[in-house]
């Protein structure tokens, strides 16, 4: 297993490290977002867009060289990162990401629809599958892998926690 690849003490370390503080603080967010019962409002929306951001800006201060791709190839939680890069791309790219996540009542007592909860399930967001968002990446030779990551590390999962998988990968990855 590879170690940190951010030297301790650089200016990369640092920033790497503040990256990772406004991701988990983001992050947290989610958190707070997905406790309401109307998480799939526009507060969700920020929240899940702005970890989104934070992650893939720390991606891009740590993947510098080949060790990167080896670290992420060789980690469960690396897994995710290619679809967290597709998620926030249609995040700041279109208009229909507010359904990125989609948000249940669960079978809270006013919150639940007749037929599509189970009984003592509470409220839950989750990732939509791709096909939903609306979203087109553009063109690359990495769209296929970002879209293939996106199907399997996102879609149907309780949104925090490919976010909270991705970030600790990146935590590792930088040494923060």
């Amino acid at each position: 297993m590879l170690g940190p690849l951010i030297p301790a003490g650089s200016p990369e370390h640092d920033r790497a490290r503040r990256l990772t503080n406004a991701a988990s603080g983001a992050l947290a967010r989610v958190a707070v977002e997905e406790a309401r019962i109307t998480a799939a409002g526009e507060e969700m929306f920020a929240a899940v867009g702005e970890t989104l951001i934070w992650l893939v800006a720390l991606e891009d201060v740590v993947a510098v060289g080949g060790q990167y791709w080896t670290k992420l190839g060789a980690d469960v939680h690396g897994a995710a990162m290619p679809g967290i890069r597709y998620a926030r791309n249609a995040v700041v790219h279109g208009d229909t990401v507010t359904r990125t996540v989609d948000s249940s009542g669960g079978a809270v007592l006013g919150a639940a629809v007749l037929g599509s909860f189970t009984l003592g399930a509470g409220p839950s967001t989750r990732w939509t599958d791709r096909a939903s968002i609306g979203f087109t990446g553009k063109p690359s030779q990495y769209l296929a892998q970002q879209e293939r990551s996106y199907d399997a590390e996102l879609a149907g999962k309780d949104v925090s926690v490919p976010l909270a998988f991705a970030l600790a990968f990146l935590r590792d990855a930088a040494g923060t």
